[in-house]
């Protein structure tokens, strides 16, 4: 009569250790998702965080100013200029439901640190650890608005920026993008005024309709986190540098890395996804 313990036991140890490394292949997926902290109903920060390849992916935006009493946020949004900064998550480590993330503004080279940990299902806090002047923060508060965002596949991502797009200024239109993806090829352009003045806060305040507007093509996009940078050129190899934020499936907001002419600073834009 054949024994078959030791092959029982060793198929139960095999599948024992596959068990625990398939639990342990993705710690970082209880991360994943689109995290809000809120102040008296105004957004204080969204972190966004995908897991790609077993590692987290994604962005951290909060206010460029705010007032604050010993290191909590007391007002922030419409009281100042409303505009946030955006950050890139480019290095993370996960140990158990602390995940240490190192955030960087695209083309800067200043970092920011910061641990975020778990505290519920769908509950965190995070607490910024350099540079000084986000270190004396108290703790943000966040919840997950949308789990279901880290099984959204890379494909959908980028689809999701794909369309028409338009900003307004005086209920006129001030910028228009066009972007198509194809078999993993894009393609687009950017339609700006040939002649418009923006005060030295990056206000846009005036544009002169008449002077009609200027086109450049789309010749890069690149995923960066969870947005997305466009290099644009027009005939005279002028480059002109986006980057695209989703707020919402129909809202997006534009960085002008490098703006077009005359190169002056610009604050972000807001573009409506256009019907068509």
């Amino acid at each position: 009569m054949r024994r078959l313990v030791p092959f029982v036991t060793a198929m139960f140890c095999v599948a024992l250790v596959q068990g625990q490394a398939l639990t342990a292949v993705d710690p970082a997926a209880k991360f994943a998702g689109t995290w809000k902290s809120t102040l008296k109903g105004e957004l204080l920060s969204r972190l966004d965080l995908t897991r790609e390849a077993g590692k987290l992916a994604g962005s951290l935006a909060y206010p460029d100013e705010w007032d604050d009493e010993d290191g909590v946020i007391t007002a922030i949004g419409s009281v100042f200029n409303g505009t946030f900064d955006q950050e890139r998550l480019i290095k993370s480590l996960v140990m158990g439901n602390t995940a240490h993330l190192v955030f960087r503004q695209y083309g800067d080279t200043d970092v920011v640190e910061a641990d975020f940990v778990l505290t519920g299902k769908d509950t965190a806090e995070l607490k910024f650890l350099a540079p000084g002047w986000l270190a004396y923060l108290k703790p943000w508060k966040f919840s997950r608005e949308n789990s279901s965002a880290q099984f959204t596949s890379p494909t959908a991502k980028l689809e999701r920026f794909a369309g028409g797009w338009q900003a307004t200024w005086n209920q006129r239109p001030l910028y228009q993008l066009e972007l198509a993806l194809e078999s993993g090829n894009w393609t687009g352009s950017f339609v700006y005024p040939d002649t418009f003045r923006a005060n030295p806060q990056g206000e846009v305040v005036r544009v002169d309709y008449d002077d009609g507007t200027d086109e450049s093509n789309l010749v890069e996009a690149k995923p960066f986190g969870s947005s997305l940078i466009l290099k644009f050129m027009d005939e005279e190899a002028y480059v002109i540098e986006l980057e695209m934020v989703m707020n919402g499936p129909n809202q997006a907001e534009i960085h002008f890395l490098m703006p077009p002419p005359p190169k002056r600073k610009l604050n972000p834009a807001t573009f409506t996804r256009v019907p068509g």
